[in-house]
């Protein structure tokens, strides 16, 4: 059903300004330590939210953190509905871990990708890109990433909906030649390297665990081990059963 408060930005960002505000009164009034409120649900919290409400002025409330009725209606609706949890899933780091602020090493870029490999050679990348500069005040922090997770995996699921994976492998996939073509890029990095200039080298070498681990992540003994076995069981069963006597072919017994 549609939310009876129409989406929009003004909606959203003072319901998720006021939820911020409730959600650090809860951590005061039950004494908890900032690292600890990542632990928190959204149902403990609209819950708290729904028995206390009461408790604060309204006009008060609205002025001390800046926000219009529009606000207040739209998160009583939240309360009321049993999708409320639901709804606050995906801005849940914004709300658990808004107190962190900005980082000290600021981020330049964050990129999210799944990697789609078929036996036949053939490649895709599902790709998210978001530069700090698209952000308002060009600031990635803890929260907000943590709220980009949730979107990227959308993004994938999406693709996966609208065009399945014979059709990503028919409509986008590239021939890639499996393993060897790889090796042989990889080993012509490491003849090329030390041609280049020396300040230059750890940073290439860098980049080359950085391009291995993105697409061909390195395996455990354990794991490798159990890997040869998986896939020596699934060629056995790929196999054609041998021929044997059977019916009339058997003979006089």
């Amino acid at each position: 059903m549609p939310d009876p408060i129409p989406p929009s930005k003004q909606r959203d960002e003072e319901t998720l300004r006021l939820i911020q505000y409730f959600f650090a009164e809860m951590c005061q009034a039950e004494g908890t330590p900032p690292e600890k409120s990542v632990e928190y649900l959204p149902e403990y919290l609209l819950e708290w939210i729904f028995n206390n409400l009461g408790h604060y002025d309204r006009d008060q409330v609205k002025q001390q953190i800046g926000v219009s009725d529009l606000a207040l209606d739209f998160l009583t609706e939240i309360l009321r509905s049993t999708g409320g949890p639901l709804m606050l899933a995906p801005v849940w780091p914004l709300i658990t871990m808004a107190h962190r602020g900005d980082p000290r090493h600021r981020v330049k870029l964050l990129s999210f990708s799944m990697l789609i490999t078929w036996d036949d050679g053939v490649a895709f990348p599902v790709t998210v890109s978001l530069p700090a500069e698209m952000m308002e005040g060009g600031v990635i922090n803890d929260a907000f990433l943590g709220s980009q997770v949730a979107k990227a995996h959308g993004v994938f699921m999406r693709q996966l909906v609208e065009d399945t994976l014979d059709g990503m492998h028919d409509k986008y996939g590239t021939p890639m030649g499996g393993d060897y073509p790889f090796e042989v890029l990889m080993g012509s990095f490491l003849k090329i390297i030390p041609q280049l200039k020396p300040e230059l080298h750890d940073h290439l070498k860098a980049y080359m665990r950085l391009i291995q681990s993105l697409l061909r992540p390195a395996l455990t003994p354990q794991a490798k081990q159990r890997l040869e076995y998986l896939r020596a069981k699934r060629r056995a069963a790929d196999q054609p059963p041998p021929d044997t006597p059977g019916g009339w072919d058997l003979g006089p017994g």
